[in-house]
């Protein structure tokens, strides 16, 4: 019996290429059926080590995609096979090896480890003249530098990479995703109403193409923004439907979500209803291993009438510290001081006054 003809290595990229467009803009469903698809490609395809470490790179990428807790050793695993095989990888494997490992990193609250592989994929993408992928990788940058508290440094690499994918309509995720990002910038510089007016524009973008988790994205945001009008009803509102959508999706975003919902409902003197949600939002979190917002709902909690445990508050506030969250740390920190000073504990109020200068003075540092 005469054997079946091999797949060609170059067909099996292009299936590989398709697989990967699905994966960037987060087609779960679409992504799954393709990956099925090059399984059984693969089963008799001829033989070609670069088309295979492609295929071990994009199953790493796509995990990073599942709105699940991550199999911490099956990622670690998956990352270190391709890495055993680093000296085989040149040119845009070399790329989206680094890139891949920098979203791990931030993925696991590991920022300023994300940061350096981002920096390191940079110098590769520059060389590969690719437009598309460098302004992936600036997204992605963005996104950390933000994190990290860079806010103008962000706002130039979340241009950048709108600039390319606004050219570009397959890629309407990331032009709402560097639009949201800039205006998370504008209010970490404390510019409201620049804010208000991207998100906006990000608002209608999600609105157009009619997508249920950007729309849930947008409305968070313009729940933070509210926030910082100090326009807590109406930041309540937006919080509640976006927790619902979370909630529904099973996103890793929940945690955010329900501890924005719980600090409104706090502004507000809702104490019965933030203590509910409070333990709501704690489970989550615990789910998943956020520490993150586990510490912030524990700075959140103690700040209830009947609440204060100190040595609880400045263990959340060394993990935000951990994490070099600096900004989280100086305004939280800041919170926490005037609340102790309405109670009358000035010598705790004082503490947390000076951790908020601290923690301004490490964002200036780096």
């Amino acid at each position: 019996m005469a054997r079946s003809a091999k797949h060609s290595s170059v067909d099996v990229a292009d299936k590989l290429n398709a697989w990967y467009l699905a994966i960037q803009n987060y087609n779960l469903k679409e992504s799954h059926r393709l990956k099925k698809e090059v399984n059984q490609l693969l089963e008799n395809m001829e033989k070609n080590q670069d088309v295979l470490l492609y295929y071990s790179l994009l199953d790493f990428r796509m995990q990073l995609n599942q709105e699940q807790p991550l199999n911490e050793d099956e990622m670690r695993a998956a990352i270190t096979h391709v890495g055993e095989n680093y000296s085989d990888l040149t040119g845009m494997l070399d790329y989206y090896f680094w890139l891949f490992k920098g979203m791990y990193a931030f993925k696991q609250k590991q920022f300023s480890e994300a940061l350096a592989h981002y920096k390191y994929a940079e110098d590769q993408v520059v060389r590969l003249n690719d437009k598309i992928e460098a302004a992936h990788c600036y997204y992605h940058l963005a996104e950390v530098y933000y994190t990290l508290n860079y806010p103008l440094i962000s706002i130039r690499y979340s241009r950048a990479a709108l600039e390319v994918f606004g050219k570009n309509p397959d890629y309407y995720r990331y032009r709402f995703l560097c639009k949201s990002l800039i205006g998370s910038n504008f209010l970490l510089r404390l510019h409201v109403d620049e804010a208000l007016q991207v998100y906006e524009e990000a608002y209608e973008l999600a609105s157009h193409y009619q997508d249920e988790f950007l729309l849930a994205i947008a409305r968070f945001n313009l729940g933070i923004a509210s926030m910082n009008q100090k326009h807590y009803q109406e930041a309540e509102h937006y919080f509640e439907q976006t927790a619902a959508a979370f909630r529904k999706h099973n996103s890793h975003h929940l945690p955010k979500a329900l501890c924005s919902f719980v600090e409104s409902l706090i502004m507000q003197g809702k104490e019965e209803q933030a203590e509910l949600h409070y333990r709501a939002a704690r489970q989550s979190a615990e789910v998943w291993k956020d520490k993150e917002y586990l510490a912030k709902l524990s700075i959140i909690h103690e700040l209830f009438p009947a609440k204060g445990d100190h040595q609880v508050i400045r263990a959340a506030f060394q993990t935000l510290m951990d994490l070099n969250l600096f900004s989280w740390v100086q305004e939280y920190a800041l919170i926490v001081a005037r609340s102790l000073a309405k109670r009358g504990e000035y010598q705790e109020s004082i503490y947390y006054f000076e951790l908020s200068q601290t923690a301004s003075k490490k964002m200036l540092k780096e």
